[in-house]
């Protein structure tokens, strides 16, 4: 192996000596692409939870129509069954893009003790409470939308867990997560039974019922509060992360004024049943209640839009960054590779240029000798003349070979060499 390596030429020994700093390059390049990798397939299953979102939050709101218009047919609501079924099947086709992505699956729910939370189950007890909801009383077909209505607010929960949203590292996304996944749901879910619970404080009178409401209502105003303090946040924050999406503040502020709206009369209207107003009814609760539901929503459907929008900003940045460092270091390895090349070439030229100079002086003392011998030998006679030109010709070709020899030593050792391959060489006249 070692007489093989020293066949090598110089300029394969060079480019080797090169190719071997290459390699920790190779694998720096490799881990900063793998990283980026990382952060793209994070944002992308963000996203991807977004997407799974959706239908469930459609379905929280359809199902709270539907108790309501269930409990309440005076109120006028329209029975939602339609849209349940709707947003069930665009369940269903979430399920089979993402579900296992998201660990929509036996071993991934099992994991986290939520085995009953999974869309064929949540269909087949919606399929159950319609086929049963003729024989039920309010009090048994109440439990049931409630339990289904638990349900999707678990599998909410599911999917943030899953879907990286609730890790999400940069404030501006992470304070707009907080709305979507869950300010706003939560906000959404205790509306309904705040208008229960002031409806049942009106009828009753009682501290029971009034300490029940005013607990409920200052969860809400809690979570209401939450929203609007993260929006406000997520909106000041987008400038600092990746630059300011082009659509994020435009979009955000209508609706988010119509949810401040909703709320103001909705809680003034709280304040008012706190206060003992006899004025207020049932009926009045029940229509703010719908209302500031309706705005909620509407709110949340922007604001999932607008994160999505904000994640795809950062795929695209990510993308952008990984294409940029894949061709950064494409350019560092070929300037490396063309220093190699331009290092190799001036060692290599030298040192031919020395080996032709040192060959004829090589071939005259080959034949110079051959005649010596000749000579001792007694085979031939040497003239004086012939001898002096023989011994001028060595002399010449001595000289130029010792030149060779110190201008070798000086590009193997440097400049720094010169008077110590002098005085090693016996060069004294050179010294002088």
């Amino acid at each position: 192996m070692e007489s093989q390596t020293n066949r090598n030429s110089i300029s394969t020994k060079i480019f080797w000596v090169a190719a071997s700093f290459s390699l920790p390059i190779a694998v720096l390049v490799y881990l900063v692409v793998a990283n980026i990798a990382s952060q793209l397939d994070f944002r992308r299953k963000e996203i991807t939870g977004n997407a799974y979102l959706r239908p469930l939050m459609n379905l929280l709101v359809q199902v709270q129509n539907h108790q309501l218009a269930a409990g309440n047919p005076a109120a006028g609501r329209p029975a939602s069954e339609a849209a349940v079924d709707h947003w069930l099947q665009e369940l269903a086709k979430a399920q089979r893009a993402s579900g296992n992505d998201l660990q929509f699956t036996e071993a991934g729910l099992r994991l986290r003790h939520r085995e009953h939370q999974n869309p064929a189950t949540l269909e087949q007890e919606w399929r159950g409470l319609v086929a049963a909801a003729p024989s039920l009383n309010p009090s048994d077909a109440g439990a049931r939308h409630e339990h289904l209505l638990a349900d999707i607010r678990t599998m909410i929960t599911h999917a943030g867990d899953t879907s990286n949203l609730i890790l999400d590292p940069d404030l501006d996304s992470y304070y707009l997560m907080d709305v979507t996944l869950l300010a706003l749901p939560e906000t959404l879910s205790r509306l309904p039974k705040t208008a229960q619970g002031a409806e049942s404080m009106l009828h009753e009178h009682t501290s029971k019922s009034m300490a029940l409401a005013a607990a409920d209502f200052a969860l809400l105003k809690e979570y209401m509060d939450r929203v609007q303090a993260s929006m406000e946040t997520a909106v000041n924050e987008d400038v600092n992360f990746y630059g300011a999406s082009p659509t994020f503040a435009r979009a955000i502020a209508a609706p988010l004024a119509k949810f401040k709206d909703a709320q103001k009369t909705y809680l003034d209207l709280v304040n008012q049943a706190v206060a003992g107003d006899a004025k207020l009814s049932a009926g009045d609760f029940m229509k703010t209640e719908e209302s500031t539901r309706q705005a909620a929503f509407a709110f949340w459907t922007v604001a999932v839009d607008e994160l999505d929008a904000l994640l795809a900003i950062r795929v695209a940045y990510y993308s952008t960054y990984r294409i940029w460092a894949l061709v950064s270091a494409g350019a560092a390895l070929f300037a490396a590779s063309l220093l190699a090349w331009f290092l190799a070439r001036s060692i290599v030229r030298p040192l031919d240029s020395l080996l032709r100079s040192l060959g004829p002086g090589a071939t005259l003392l080959t034949a110079s000798v051959e005649r010596i011998a000749e000579t001792s030998r007694g085979e031939a006679a040497a003239s004086p003349m012939e001898a002096q030109i023989i011994c001028e010709e060595l002399n010449g070709h001595a000289d130029d070979m010792r030149k060779a020899v110190l201008e070798l030593a000086l590009h193997v050792q440097g400049s720094g060499a010169e008077q110590g391959v002098l005085a090693a060489a016996g060069y004294r006249e050179e010294l002088q």
